[in-house]
């Protein structure tokens, strides 16, 4: 959650540079994508492939049924990688008492795991050079998070 607060802010930043947005993904390449994942599981003897599927159509906001996930055109906020291993490096130095030695010693693993999770909840949208930010991160933006300090053996008697 600590990147996707830092994320909403980028995007809501008023000084910052301009977020670049692009359009999200066809439904049916995401489709295809994911069939190829599944398929990778499965014995190549029983590997099915559907070659009759129809051509892939632009993606429009109507495809998705939430009108306000994109802006106007049905684009969302792009976040380049080398934004987000900024970002996680300043989050490791911030808070870097809440992690633990394992992160420390490897960010670009936490930036690839924080950035499949947040994938996972339908935070953003992973594409080639970064990440399309969906309305659900607009929800932490402005978010502060403190870390409490650990309890010792005298603060406990």
């Amino acid at each position: 959650m600590l990147l996707a607060v830092e994320m909403a802010d980028r995007v809501a930043d008023p000084d910052g540079r301009r977020v670049k947005r692009l359009p999200p993904p066809g439904g049916l390449a995401r489709q295809r994508a994911l069939a190829s994942h599944i398929d990778t599981g499965l014995p190549t003897a029983t590997l099915v492939r559907l070659d009759d599927a129809g051509p892939d159509e632009p993606w429009t906001a109507d495809d998705r049924g939430d009108p306000d996930e994109a802006d106007g055109a049905g684009r969302l906020p792009f976040i380049t990688d080398s934004f987000l291993r900024t970002a996680v490096g300043e989050i490791l130095q911030r808070y870097g008492t809440a992690f633990g030695a394992q992160w420390h010693a490897d960010p670009e693993r936490l930036r690839v795991e924080a950035v499949a999770l947040l994938e996972r909840f339908g935070a953003v949208t992973a594409v080639p050079g970064g990440v399309l930010v969906r309305p659900l991160v607009g929800r932490y933006r402005h978010t502060v998070a403190t870390v409490k300090p650990r309890a010792t053996t005298e603060t406990l008697f």
